[in-house]
């Protein structure tokens, strides 16, 4: 026999081992069997954000329990991604108020106050008129600082100066108070 004989030979045989189409063919078990993760329009997941903000979850808690970064989450929310991947949009509807409880403990445990920041200090933009208690102030500063709005952009928006938001004493204007409420519903919806 030839070798070009023999080598028709060994191709035949090798094919007449193949198994038939209708046959099952065992797949390697290293083979991939992940969830499809292409890309999907961003709704879904930026209403689900709007449910949850609308029951008071914050950003970061939604970031931390979803495992999505912060800037995703914010940019879904805010409408700037009008796309996302399949597994972002899971990860995202899977947050529930469940969660949020869980985490808030964990954060509450190991987060410092802002009442201790409150000094004796009283400035001119936050005083005038009558004096109410500075309490529901500083909470609503707390909650707008723990969803990432930065002092400059309150203070810009109040119309004071940095330092007299940083400062607040132990009361404040009812026209300041009365201000920062408008702002804080505003940012916060």
């Amino acid at each position: 026999m030839s070798l070009f004989a023999q080598v028709l030979s060994d191709i035949h045989q090798c094919f007449s081992n193949a198994p038939e189409p209708s046959q099952s063919i065992e797949r390697p078990s290293s083979k991939r069997t992940s969830e499809w993760n292409g890309v999907v329009p961003a709704e879904n997941a930026r209403d689900h954000l709007r449910a949850l903000r609308k029951a008071g979850v914050s950003f970061d808690l939604i970031s931390k329990a979803s495992k999505i970064s912060l800037e995703s989450i914010i940019e879904v929310k805010s409408g700037d991604r009008k796309t996302i991947r399949a597994a972002t949009e899971r990860a995202i509807l899977a947050v529930s108020l469940d969660v949020r409880f869980q985490l808030k403990a964990q954060k509450d445990a190991c987060s410092p106050t802002i009442a201790s920041r409150s000094g004796v200090h009283q400035h001119r933009a936050i005083k005038g008129g009558p004096m109410v208690s500075s309490r529901l102030s500083i909470r609503l500063l707390e909650e707008l600082r723990t969803e990432y709005f930065k002092d400059p952009r309150i203070a810009r928006e109040l119309g004071v100066s940095v330092d007299d938001i940083r400062q607040i004493g132990k009361q404040v204007s009812a026209d300041f108070e009365s201000a920062l409420k408008s702002l804080h519903a505003r940012l916060m919806n």
